[in-house]
């Protein structure tokens, strides 16, 4: 990580009281409920579409930080 990065990563935790890192899982994870409810997309196409490493991936993290599974959601 540069030092560009270090004081963009900061300044952004002080602001929003999240890291820059959270806030992209989170904003992510909230395009995923959108796409549950609105779209036909199977969990392994909204996982490559929206970068995660698989449907694995996605369902952990989804569960992790909603509290429910991608399937109970």
């Amino acid at each position: 990580m540069n030092l560009f990065s270090i004081c963009v990563s900061e300044y952004f935790r002080k602001q929003i009281h999240m890291s820059l890192h959270e806030y992209i899982i989170k904003a992510k994870l909230k395009l995923v409920e959108i796409r549950l409810l609105n779209s036909n997309f199977t969990i392994s196409e909204i996982a490559d579409d929206l970068g995660f490493t698989d449907a694995s991936h996605l369902s952990k993290t989804f569960k992790r930080y909603v509290g429910l599974s991608n399937r109970d959601f």
